[in-house]
């Protein structure tokens, strides 16, 4: 049984599509963090999964020029 995920994290709005990055989790990198920026505006992903428990949690951030930041979790 393959327990490799791929994942690709991009941005798609406000720019237009821009990749963060992309990795391969599994039980050997079970944790990632991926990020970019361009034109003041910065982002940040956060994947850990937990392959006994099945579960993958989600972080970022994204900040934007004169608005500020906010952080999400999924």
């Amino acid at each position: 049984m393959d327990s490799n995920i791929n994942v690709n994290a991009v941005l798609a709005k406000p720019l237009g599509n821009v990749t963060l990055g992309s990795a391969t989790l599994n039980l050997e990198n079970p944790t990632v963090k991926l990020g970019a920026g361009i034109a003041g505006f910065k982002t940040k992903v956060g994947l850990a999964l937990d392959i006994n428990a099945g579960t993958l949690k989600i972080s970022g951030k994204l900040c934007a020029p004169f608005v500020g930041s906010t952080t999400i979790h999924f």
